[in-house]
């Protein structure tokens, strides 16, 4: 309920034509970023890494190839990992 207090109060601040305006404003600019979002990322292309080929234990870890990527598991203490892909 405060927070719809203090939206009436800003709108009674700035008056109702600005405020309507931003409002607008705001909602043709998200508008025109998700438009824009969903053309520009039409074309990606994304490369899985496949289906494992081979499994290397090294020297406090695992070294994973695939098919289209390669993944290295080090244990660097018993709770933390460090992930190279």
């Amino acid at each position: 309920m405060e927070i719809l207090n203090k939206v009436l109060r800003s709108i009674k601040r700035i008056g109702t034509r600005p405020s309507l305006q931003i409002l607008i404003y705001s909602l043709v600019k998200e508008y025109q970023d998700w438009k824009l979002h969903r053309l520009t990322h039409k074309d990606t292309n994304i490369t899985l890494p496949g289906k494992i080929k081979e499994i290397k234990t090294i020297a406090n870890g695992h070294f994973l190839e695939f098919e289209n990527a390669q993944l290295e598991l080090k244990f660097l203490a018993q709770d933390l990992i460090r992930v190279s892909w």
